[in-house]
């Protein structure tokens, strides 16, 4: 396979032990494959997946969100992925993660399974290994077919997953678009930048939400979507006839180019938290609510329905309601406020940044991310008791 190259050492992020730190080299692989190996399908029970995933094939799942991460142990000296990239023309990305070093593999276009080998000559014994989708639902859909391992190695039984459950809601901003643009930390996003590079340096590993899972030791759901809104009909999602979260909130798959419409399975998941993080696409393309008072009617009252949809689900989770430190109008942090008083459910509470709407006018970096991630997670901390089952 073709690589680009070694990307930027990746800044240091606090992780649990239930999640490899992401704090080692990231490498783009050009190696050869190994001659006796072995391949273990996707359905070997000693996988172990976290996200919204469609598993009706259970030798191909489609990974549909960013963040998404499946893992597994195994023993021997070589991996490698088998992968599949069906609905989308361009090069997708996978961060692989093998003992806490990360590596990162470019999965070429076509609905074929394909085999990326990733390490070779590694340490004999056992390895921890992490598979996360790094790019955006809207990037397309990529299936995973198992992996490749030396012919006399074995797959084991991963740690088990964190008690605590996270979900997350929202936009590009929580799917980790562009994240990975280091560099541009507080600035607007370059324009000029191609289809493939805005893939390759977007990461839902690095998204607010994803690390704040780890922060907070805790399995997440992130179902972010770049471009979406709050109402159909606004944002950017499935242009031009869009749709925004009080559609997909309640699917697994909301694209049809991806494939059918399917509706997410709620019994196979309940957080505890979920954080919903909208209005950044709201603010750009809905009519202004600080000046238009029925539009503002209008948001508040299909906020207030989505939240009782999600009451309905879970029953008991908290439901907080957040914007971001991207540069927005502060109109939109104010609303949550009133939409959670209106609410009066003593769990659903609005939260507001220290430096909301003030920060950046481009993307999310990391280390934007990591600040948001340690005030949800100090915000957190007060709560009453919000990891009671």
């Amino acid at each position: 396979m073709e690589t680009g190259g070694f990307l930027p050492h990746t800044p240091k992020i606090r992780a649990s032990c239930r999640f490899p730190a992401l704090n080692k080299k990231r490498v783009f692989q050009m190696i050869p494959s190994r001659l006796h190996k072995i391949h273990v399908d996707a359905d070997h029970p000693y996988f172990s997946y976290s996200g919204r995933m469609d598993d009706s094939n259970k030798k191909a799942v489609l990974i549909h969100y960013p963040g998404s991460y499946i893992r597994t142990r195994f023993t021997g000296t070589s991996l490698g992925l088998l992968f599949s990239l069906p609905y989308v023309s361009y090069p997708h990305w996978i961060n692989c993660q093998i003992d806490g070093v990360e590596y990162v593999i470019q999965l070429q276009p076509g609905a074929e399974e394909r085999e990326y080998p990733v390490a070779v000559e590694l340490d004999h014994g056992e390895h921890d290994l992490t598979i996360i989708r790094m790019n955006d639902f809207c990037s397309g859909v990529c299936a995973f077919h198992g992996i490749s391992i030396d012919a006399d190695s074995l797959v084991m039984k991963p740690a088990p997953k964190p008690k605590r459950r996270l979900e997350c809601y929202g936009d590009s901003l929580t799917a980790g678009c562009l994240s990975d643009v280091y560099e541009r930390a507080g600035m607007a996003d370059d324009k000029d930048m191609s289809q493939e590079e805005i893939t390759r340096r977007s990461n839902g590993g690095h998204s607010f939400a994803n690390v704040l899972a780890r922060r907070l030791d805790a399995e997440i759901h992130n179902n972010g979507m770049g471009g979406l809104s709050l109402m159909d009909g606004y944002g950017y999602v499935t242009m031009p006839d869009t749709i925004g979260l009080e559609t997909t909130w309640d699917k697994l798959n909301p694209i049809p180019q991806f494939g059918e419409i399917t509706a997410w399975d709620f019994r196979r998941y309940t957080p505890h938290i979920v954080v919903i993080a909208i209005g950044q696409n709201d603010s750009s393309t809905y009519p202004d609510i600080l000046t238009d008072a029925a539009a503002k009617v209008v948001w508040t009252s299909r906020y207030t329905d989505l939240l009782h949809r999600l009451r309905r689900v879970y029953p008991h989770a908290y439901l907080l309601l957040t914007g971001s430190v991207k540069i927005h109008p502060l109109c939109w942090e104010e609303v949550l406020f009133e939409i959670a008083e209106k609410f009066a459910d003593p769990k659903v509470l609005a939260y507001r940044y220290k430096r909301a709407g003030l920060v950046t006018p481009g993307h999310i970096r990391l280390a934007e991310a990591e600040e948001m991630a340690e005030e949800l997670e100090q915000f957190i901390g007060t709560l009453d008791n919000p990891w009671s089952e």
